[in-house]
């Protein structure tokens, strides 16, 4: 029988990842003043794609340790960002300069797309000519994401596998305050700890504790002139006491051990 781990991506860390994707593609588009209402982006598990889901061709790659990230535009990026960065009202759209100026803008926006998304995952610099994706990529379990960013009207295909899903799908944690002092006095005050008086100790042979009655005499290891040991939780050595009577019970009389 073959096993195979199963990595589970949660609505939350697909918010998470979808989130900070995002606004790495808002930062590489802002500086081309392409407007945060021509950006969208969706966030799937891989294996969740509907049937028939064309995936693109995957022109970069980036890794850094475990993680790694895969990209890839659509046909016709170039052209639709383009289109997003110079209106068809311009008065220069319909120019002959107009295609490769708006072309070559495309490229350069589409690559500081890339350069945000990289630095947001963490995976360095995105290497071209990667060939086909890895096939236990897309297996159900495989916990691989996909990130579909749209600009305009073109898109770019981000497949991100489980360890980058884990470490982008981590929420940020604040440090968290010092606790302010507690007094422990008048919490502790009510509880009763409970104290043992140490008399002394005897060891006898077996046979002798077989043949132990009533009326016979056990010699302890406590001389009668030295203090008894005032024990407190633990069988700690808290006090030494004096035995004595007070009202007719016991009493113990402390003081400082030695």
């Amino acid at each position: 029988m073959q096993v195979r781990a199963f990595s589970l991506v949660g609505d939350s860390v697909l918010a998470q990842v979808q989130h900070s994707l995002h606004a790495a593609l808002v930062h590489g588009c802002s500086q081309w003043g392409i407007g945060p209402e021509l950006l969208r982006t969706e966030c799937r598990r891989v294996w969740e794609l509907p049937a028939g889901t064309v995936l693109p061709a995957w022109e970069g790659r980036g890794q850094s340790g475990n993680c790694e990230l895969w990209l890839g535009w659509q046909p016709d990026a170039a052209r639709h960002v383009g289109s997003a960065l110079f209106a068809p009202e311009r008065s220069f759209a319909g120019t002959t300069l107009a295609a490769p100026i708006a072309q070559g803008a495309a490229r350069n926006a589409m690559a500081d797309v890339v350069m945000a998304l990289a630095t947001v995952a963490g995976v360095g610099n995105i290497i071209g000519g990667v060939g086909a994706l890895p096939a236990s990529l897309l297996v159900r379990g495989s916990g691989a994401v996909l990130v579909q960013l749209h600009i305009g009207r073109s898109s770019l295909a981000c497949l991100l596998n489980h360890a980058l899903v884990r470490q982008l799908g981590m929420p940020a944690t604040a440090a968290l305050a010092p606790l302010p002092p507690v007094q422990l006095g008048p919490i502790l005050r009510d509880v009763p700890v409970q104290l043992s008086v140490r008399v002394g100790r005897a060891e006898v042979g077996l046979h002798n504790l077989l043949h132990l009655a009533a009326g016979d005499l056990v010699r302890l290891d406590q001389p009668v002139d030295l203090p008894l040991r005032v024990e407190g939780p633990g069988s700690d050595h808290w006090f030494n006491a004096y035995l004595g009577t007070v009202d007719g019970t016991l009493a113990v009389e402390l003081s400082r051990p030695d």
